[in-house]
């Protein structure tokens, strides 16, 4: 709680008696949790020697841009607390409300990033930025769920600070349970505070809670939010913010042997997106899918094919740049992107690259397989991309005929058409082994 002196002048005066302006201090505070401002002040109940009884109390704030309006058009009140000369006390409490909190803009900006840097003894890192513009409502409660490839780490979860440990004084958690710093700049204070953030456990809950500790000064703001896993998904939610108004806010979850997370899988395969749901103190919801970025992924290749004499390649860029796709046999192409998405890209294929392809991976009607109605003593075999393609598919199909025909591997004795002709000796239809003419009668028995 933060104490300031302020200080305001109060003109007592009994009967005929005039002591002038009287200057009372008063301490200036605010609430961990809630945000709301505690003034305390010790009224004087004498004066020169002469008792003083208080009859009315009035307190006017007029300075400009010192006080901020809520903009959560709920009832509230001002709660005060009196305390006698004699130990009595009396509670007393003056109903407030705003309206026309509808009329706000609630537009936040909501950003996350990691790393490609992981590893199992350090885990992995996340960045998590908000931001706000001036004059819209503030922020009441955040709602976040992190994708299954950067699940919680158990590790880190099991040396979580207890409730109270932490209640009594934060900084004397373990270290263990420092998981990472924070930091906001609100224009209610000339500075910005900052502070750890630590995993605390309660008895009461399965999972321990992060609780994010800003200081500056004397004041200081406790957000807490709750923690919930299930199938590896790890949800948040910080359901009480106060209703002060935030230009940014920053947290940072670094990796480290202690690393509040893990990393499951490549995290530049696929997508990573974080559901996310902001809603204002005006009750304003703010929704969006937040796709996380992933710093130290370069260009993957998402798919690639072959159309006629164009390439077409589908690639997956992490970021803003140029992309250049250059290559034997290929027309160089340069394609400008603005953001990380997917790109395809048409590249043109020279006539020997189409040809090259085609030695490579040839149409699959185009395989090799003996021709049935072929004359005796010779097998057929529709022709392939080259000639070095057709003997290798030849001799394949020759391994199924009679043995005396697999001995005569002598290449193509001429081609025909679109089909290569291979003979086999004259005699195979003599030997002692299965004849020729038996083989074509056995249409079973063909390779």
């Amino acid at each position: 709680m933060r104490r300031t002196g302020s200080r305001y002048p109060s003109p007592p005066s009994r009967d005929r008696f005039d002591f002038g302006s009287v200057v009372t201090r008063v301490a200036i505070g605010v609430d961990e949790h809630t945000g709301r401002v505690i003034a305390t002040s010790a009224v004087p109940t004498i004066v020169r020697g002469v008792p003083l009884r208080l009859r009315t109390v009035s307190v006017a704030v007029n300075r400009p841009s010192f006080l901020f309006n809520p903009t959560n058009c709920g009832p509230l009140a001002t709660n005060s607390a009196l305390t006698s000369t004699l130990g009595g006390t009396q509670v007393t409490s003056s109903p407030f409300q705003v309206s026309n909190c509808s009329a706000l803009p609630f537009k936040p900006s909501f950003k996350v990033a990691t790393s490609t840097k992981v590893s199992k003894a350090n885990g992995a890192g996340l960045k998590v930025n908000v931001a706000q513009g001036p004059h819209q409502a503030n922020i009441r409660s955040v709602f976040t769920q992190l994708p299954v490839q950067l699940p919680s780490r158990l590790t880190t979860l099991q040396k979580a600070c207890t409730q109270a440990t932490f209640e009594a004084n934060p900084a004397s958690c373990p270290a263990a349970s420092n998981v990472g710093t924070a930091t906001a700049v609100t224009p209610v204070l000339p500075g910005s505070l900052t502070g750890p953030a630590y995993l605390v456990s309660h008895a009461a809950e399965a999972f321990p809670n992060l609780a994010v500790v800003l200081q500056d000064g004397g004041v200081r703001v406790i957000l807490e939010g709750t923690t919930d896993i299930k199938k590896g998904i790890t949800t948040s939610t910080f359901a009480s913010v106060p209703d002060v108004p935030v230009s940014s806010f920053a947290l940072n979850l670094p990796t480290g042997p202690h690393s509040a997370l893990a990393a499951f899988g490549n995290l530049c395969a696929h997508g990573l997106f974080m559901p996310t749901v902001i809603t204002a103190q005006s009750g304003a919801v703010f929704k969006q899918k937040t796709k996380i970025a992933v710093a130290g992924c370069g260009v993957r290749i998402v798919r690639k094919r072959v159309r006629g004499h164009t390439l077409l390649i589908t690639i997956q860029t992490p970021g803003a740049g140029r992309v250049t796709v250059t290559g034997r046999n290929l027309k160089t192409v340069k394609r400008s992107v603005r953001k990380a998405a997917r790109t395809t890209l048409r590249v043109r294929i020279a006539r020997a690259g189409v040809s090259a392809l085609k030695r490579r991976h040839p149409p699959e009607d185009q395989a090799a397989r003996p021709v049935r109605s072929a004359p005796e003593g010779r097998i057929a075999l529709e022709r392939l991309g080259d000639r070095d393609r057709q003997a290798l598919a030849a001799r394949r199909a020759l391994s199924g005929w009679p043995p005396c025909c697999r001995g005569e591997r002598r290449g193509p004795a001429e081609i025909v058409a679109r089909a290569i002709v291979y003979r086999c000796a004259s005699e195979c239809g003599d030997s002692k082994r299965t004849p020729a003419a038996a083989w074509r009668r056995q249409p079973s028995r063909w390779p």
